[in-house]
C-alpha cells in the first residue's frame, strides 16, 4: 500500500485487502490515525500497528496471529478482536495503555493465557469453546460480560476475581451456581436458571 504515509490528517482508517498477502502496510506508523480497523493477513500487519503512536481504538478482524508482544508502546485503551481464528489469546498486560478488551465472534477461542491483570473491562461474545477457568488471568477486571455461552456456568471457577464489581451473563442457557465475595468480604450464593442470565442481572 504505497503512499499510506500521506494520510497524516486522517483519524480513522480501515484496511481490508481480501487476503492479499503481498501488501505492505509498514508505513502505517507514519500516520496519526486514532482509530483503526485491520483485517490481518500476515504477522507483519501486527508489527506495523506496533509503531503507531496516536491510536485510541483498535479493531482487529479475522486474525490468526495471537502474538501481540510488540504492542507494549501502543497507546490504545480499547482493543476489539472480531471473528479472529486463534485458539489462545493472552498477555494483554504487555499493552500498557489497554483497559477495555472485547473478544467478539472468535469461535475458535479456547483459553486466555499469561498476564491479563491490567484489563478493567472484558466482553466475550460467541466464544462457546472458551474454558471459563482461564478468566482468572484477568485478576484486575472490574466489569465482566459474557454473551452467548452455552456451556454449564459455575462461577466458583472464577471466584478469585476479587476486583469484579459487575457481571453480566447474556443469552446463556445453563443455570448458574455462584459463590462471590461482596465488598465486606462476605460470601453468598446464587442458584438460578436461564432467566437469571437473560435478565442481565448485576452481581456486586
Amino acid at each position: 500500500m504505497e503512499g499510506i504515509e500521506w494520510f497524516i490528517k486522517g483519524e480513522y482508517i480501515q484496511i481490508q485487502t481480501h487476503r492479499n498477502r503481498q501488501r505492505n502496510i509498514s508505513q502505517l506508523a507514519q500516520t496519526k490515525v486514532k482509530y483503526i480497523g485491520l483485517y490481518v493477513e500476515q504477522s507483519e500487519d501486527v508489527v506495523a500497528v506496533a509503531g503507531c503512536k496516536y491510536l485510541k481504538t483498535i479493531n482487529i478482524y479475522r486474525s490468526k496471529e495471537n502474538d501481540f508482544s510488540s504492542w507494549s508502546k501502543v497507546t490504545a485503551d480499547t482493543i476489539s478482536f472480531k471473528s479472529c481464528k486463534f485458539a489462545e489469546l493472552g498477555n494483554m498486560a504487555r499493552i500498557l495503555a489497554l483497559e477495555d478488551l472485547n473478544v467478539l465472534g472468535c469461535r475458535n477461542l479456547e483459553r486466555f493465557t499469561g498476564d491479563n491483570s491490567t484489563i478493567k473491562r472484558l466482553i466475550v461474545d460467541g466464544s462457546k469453546k472458551l474454558d471459563l477457568r482461564t478468566l482468572k488471568t484477568f485478576t484486575g477486571v472490574e466489569v465482566l460480560i459474557i454473551n452467548s455461552f452455552t456451556q454449564e456456568l459455575n462461577l466458583t471457577e472464577i471466584g478469585g476475581l476479587t476486583s469484579v464489581k459487575h457481571i453480566d451473563f447474556i443469552v446463556s442457557e445453563a443455570g448458574v451456581l455462584a459463590y462471590l465475595r461482596d465488598e465486606e468480604g462476605l460470601w453468598f450464593a446464587i442458584k438460578t436458571v436461564e432467566s437469571w442470565c437473560s435478565d442481565h442481572k448485576q452481581v456486586v
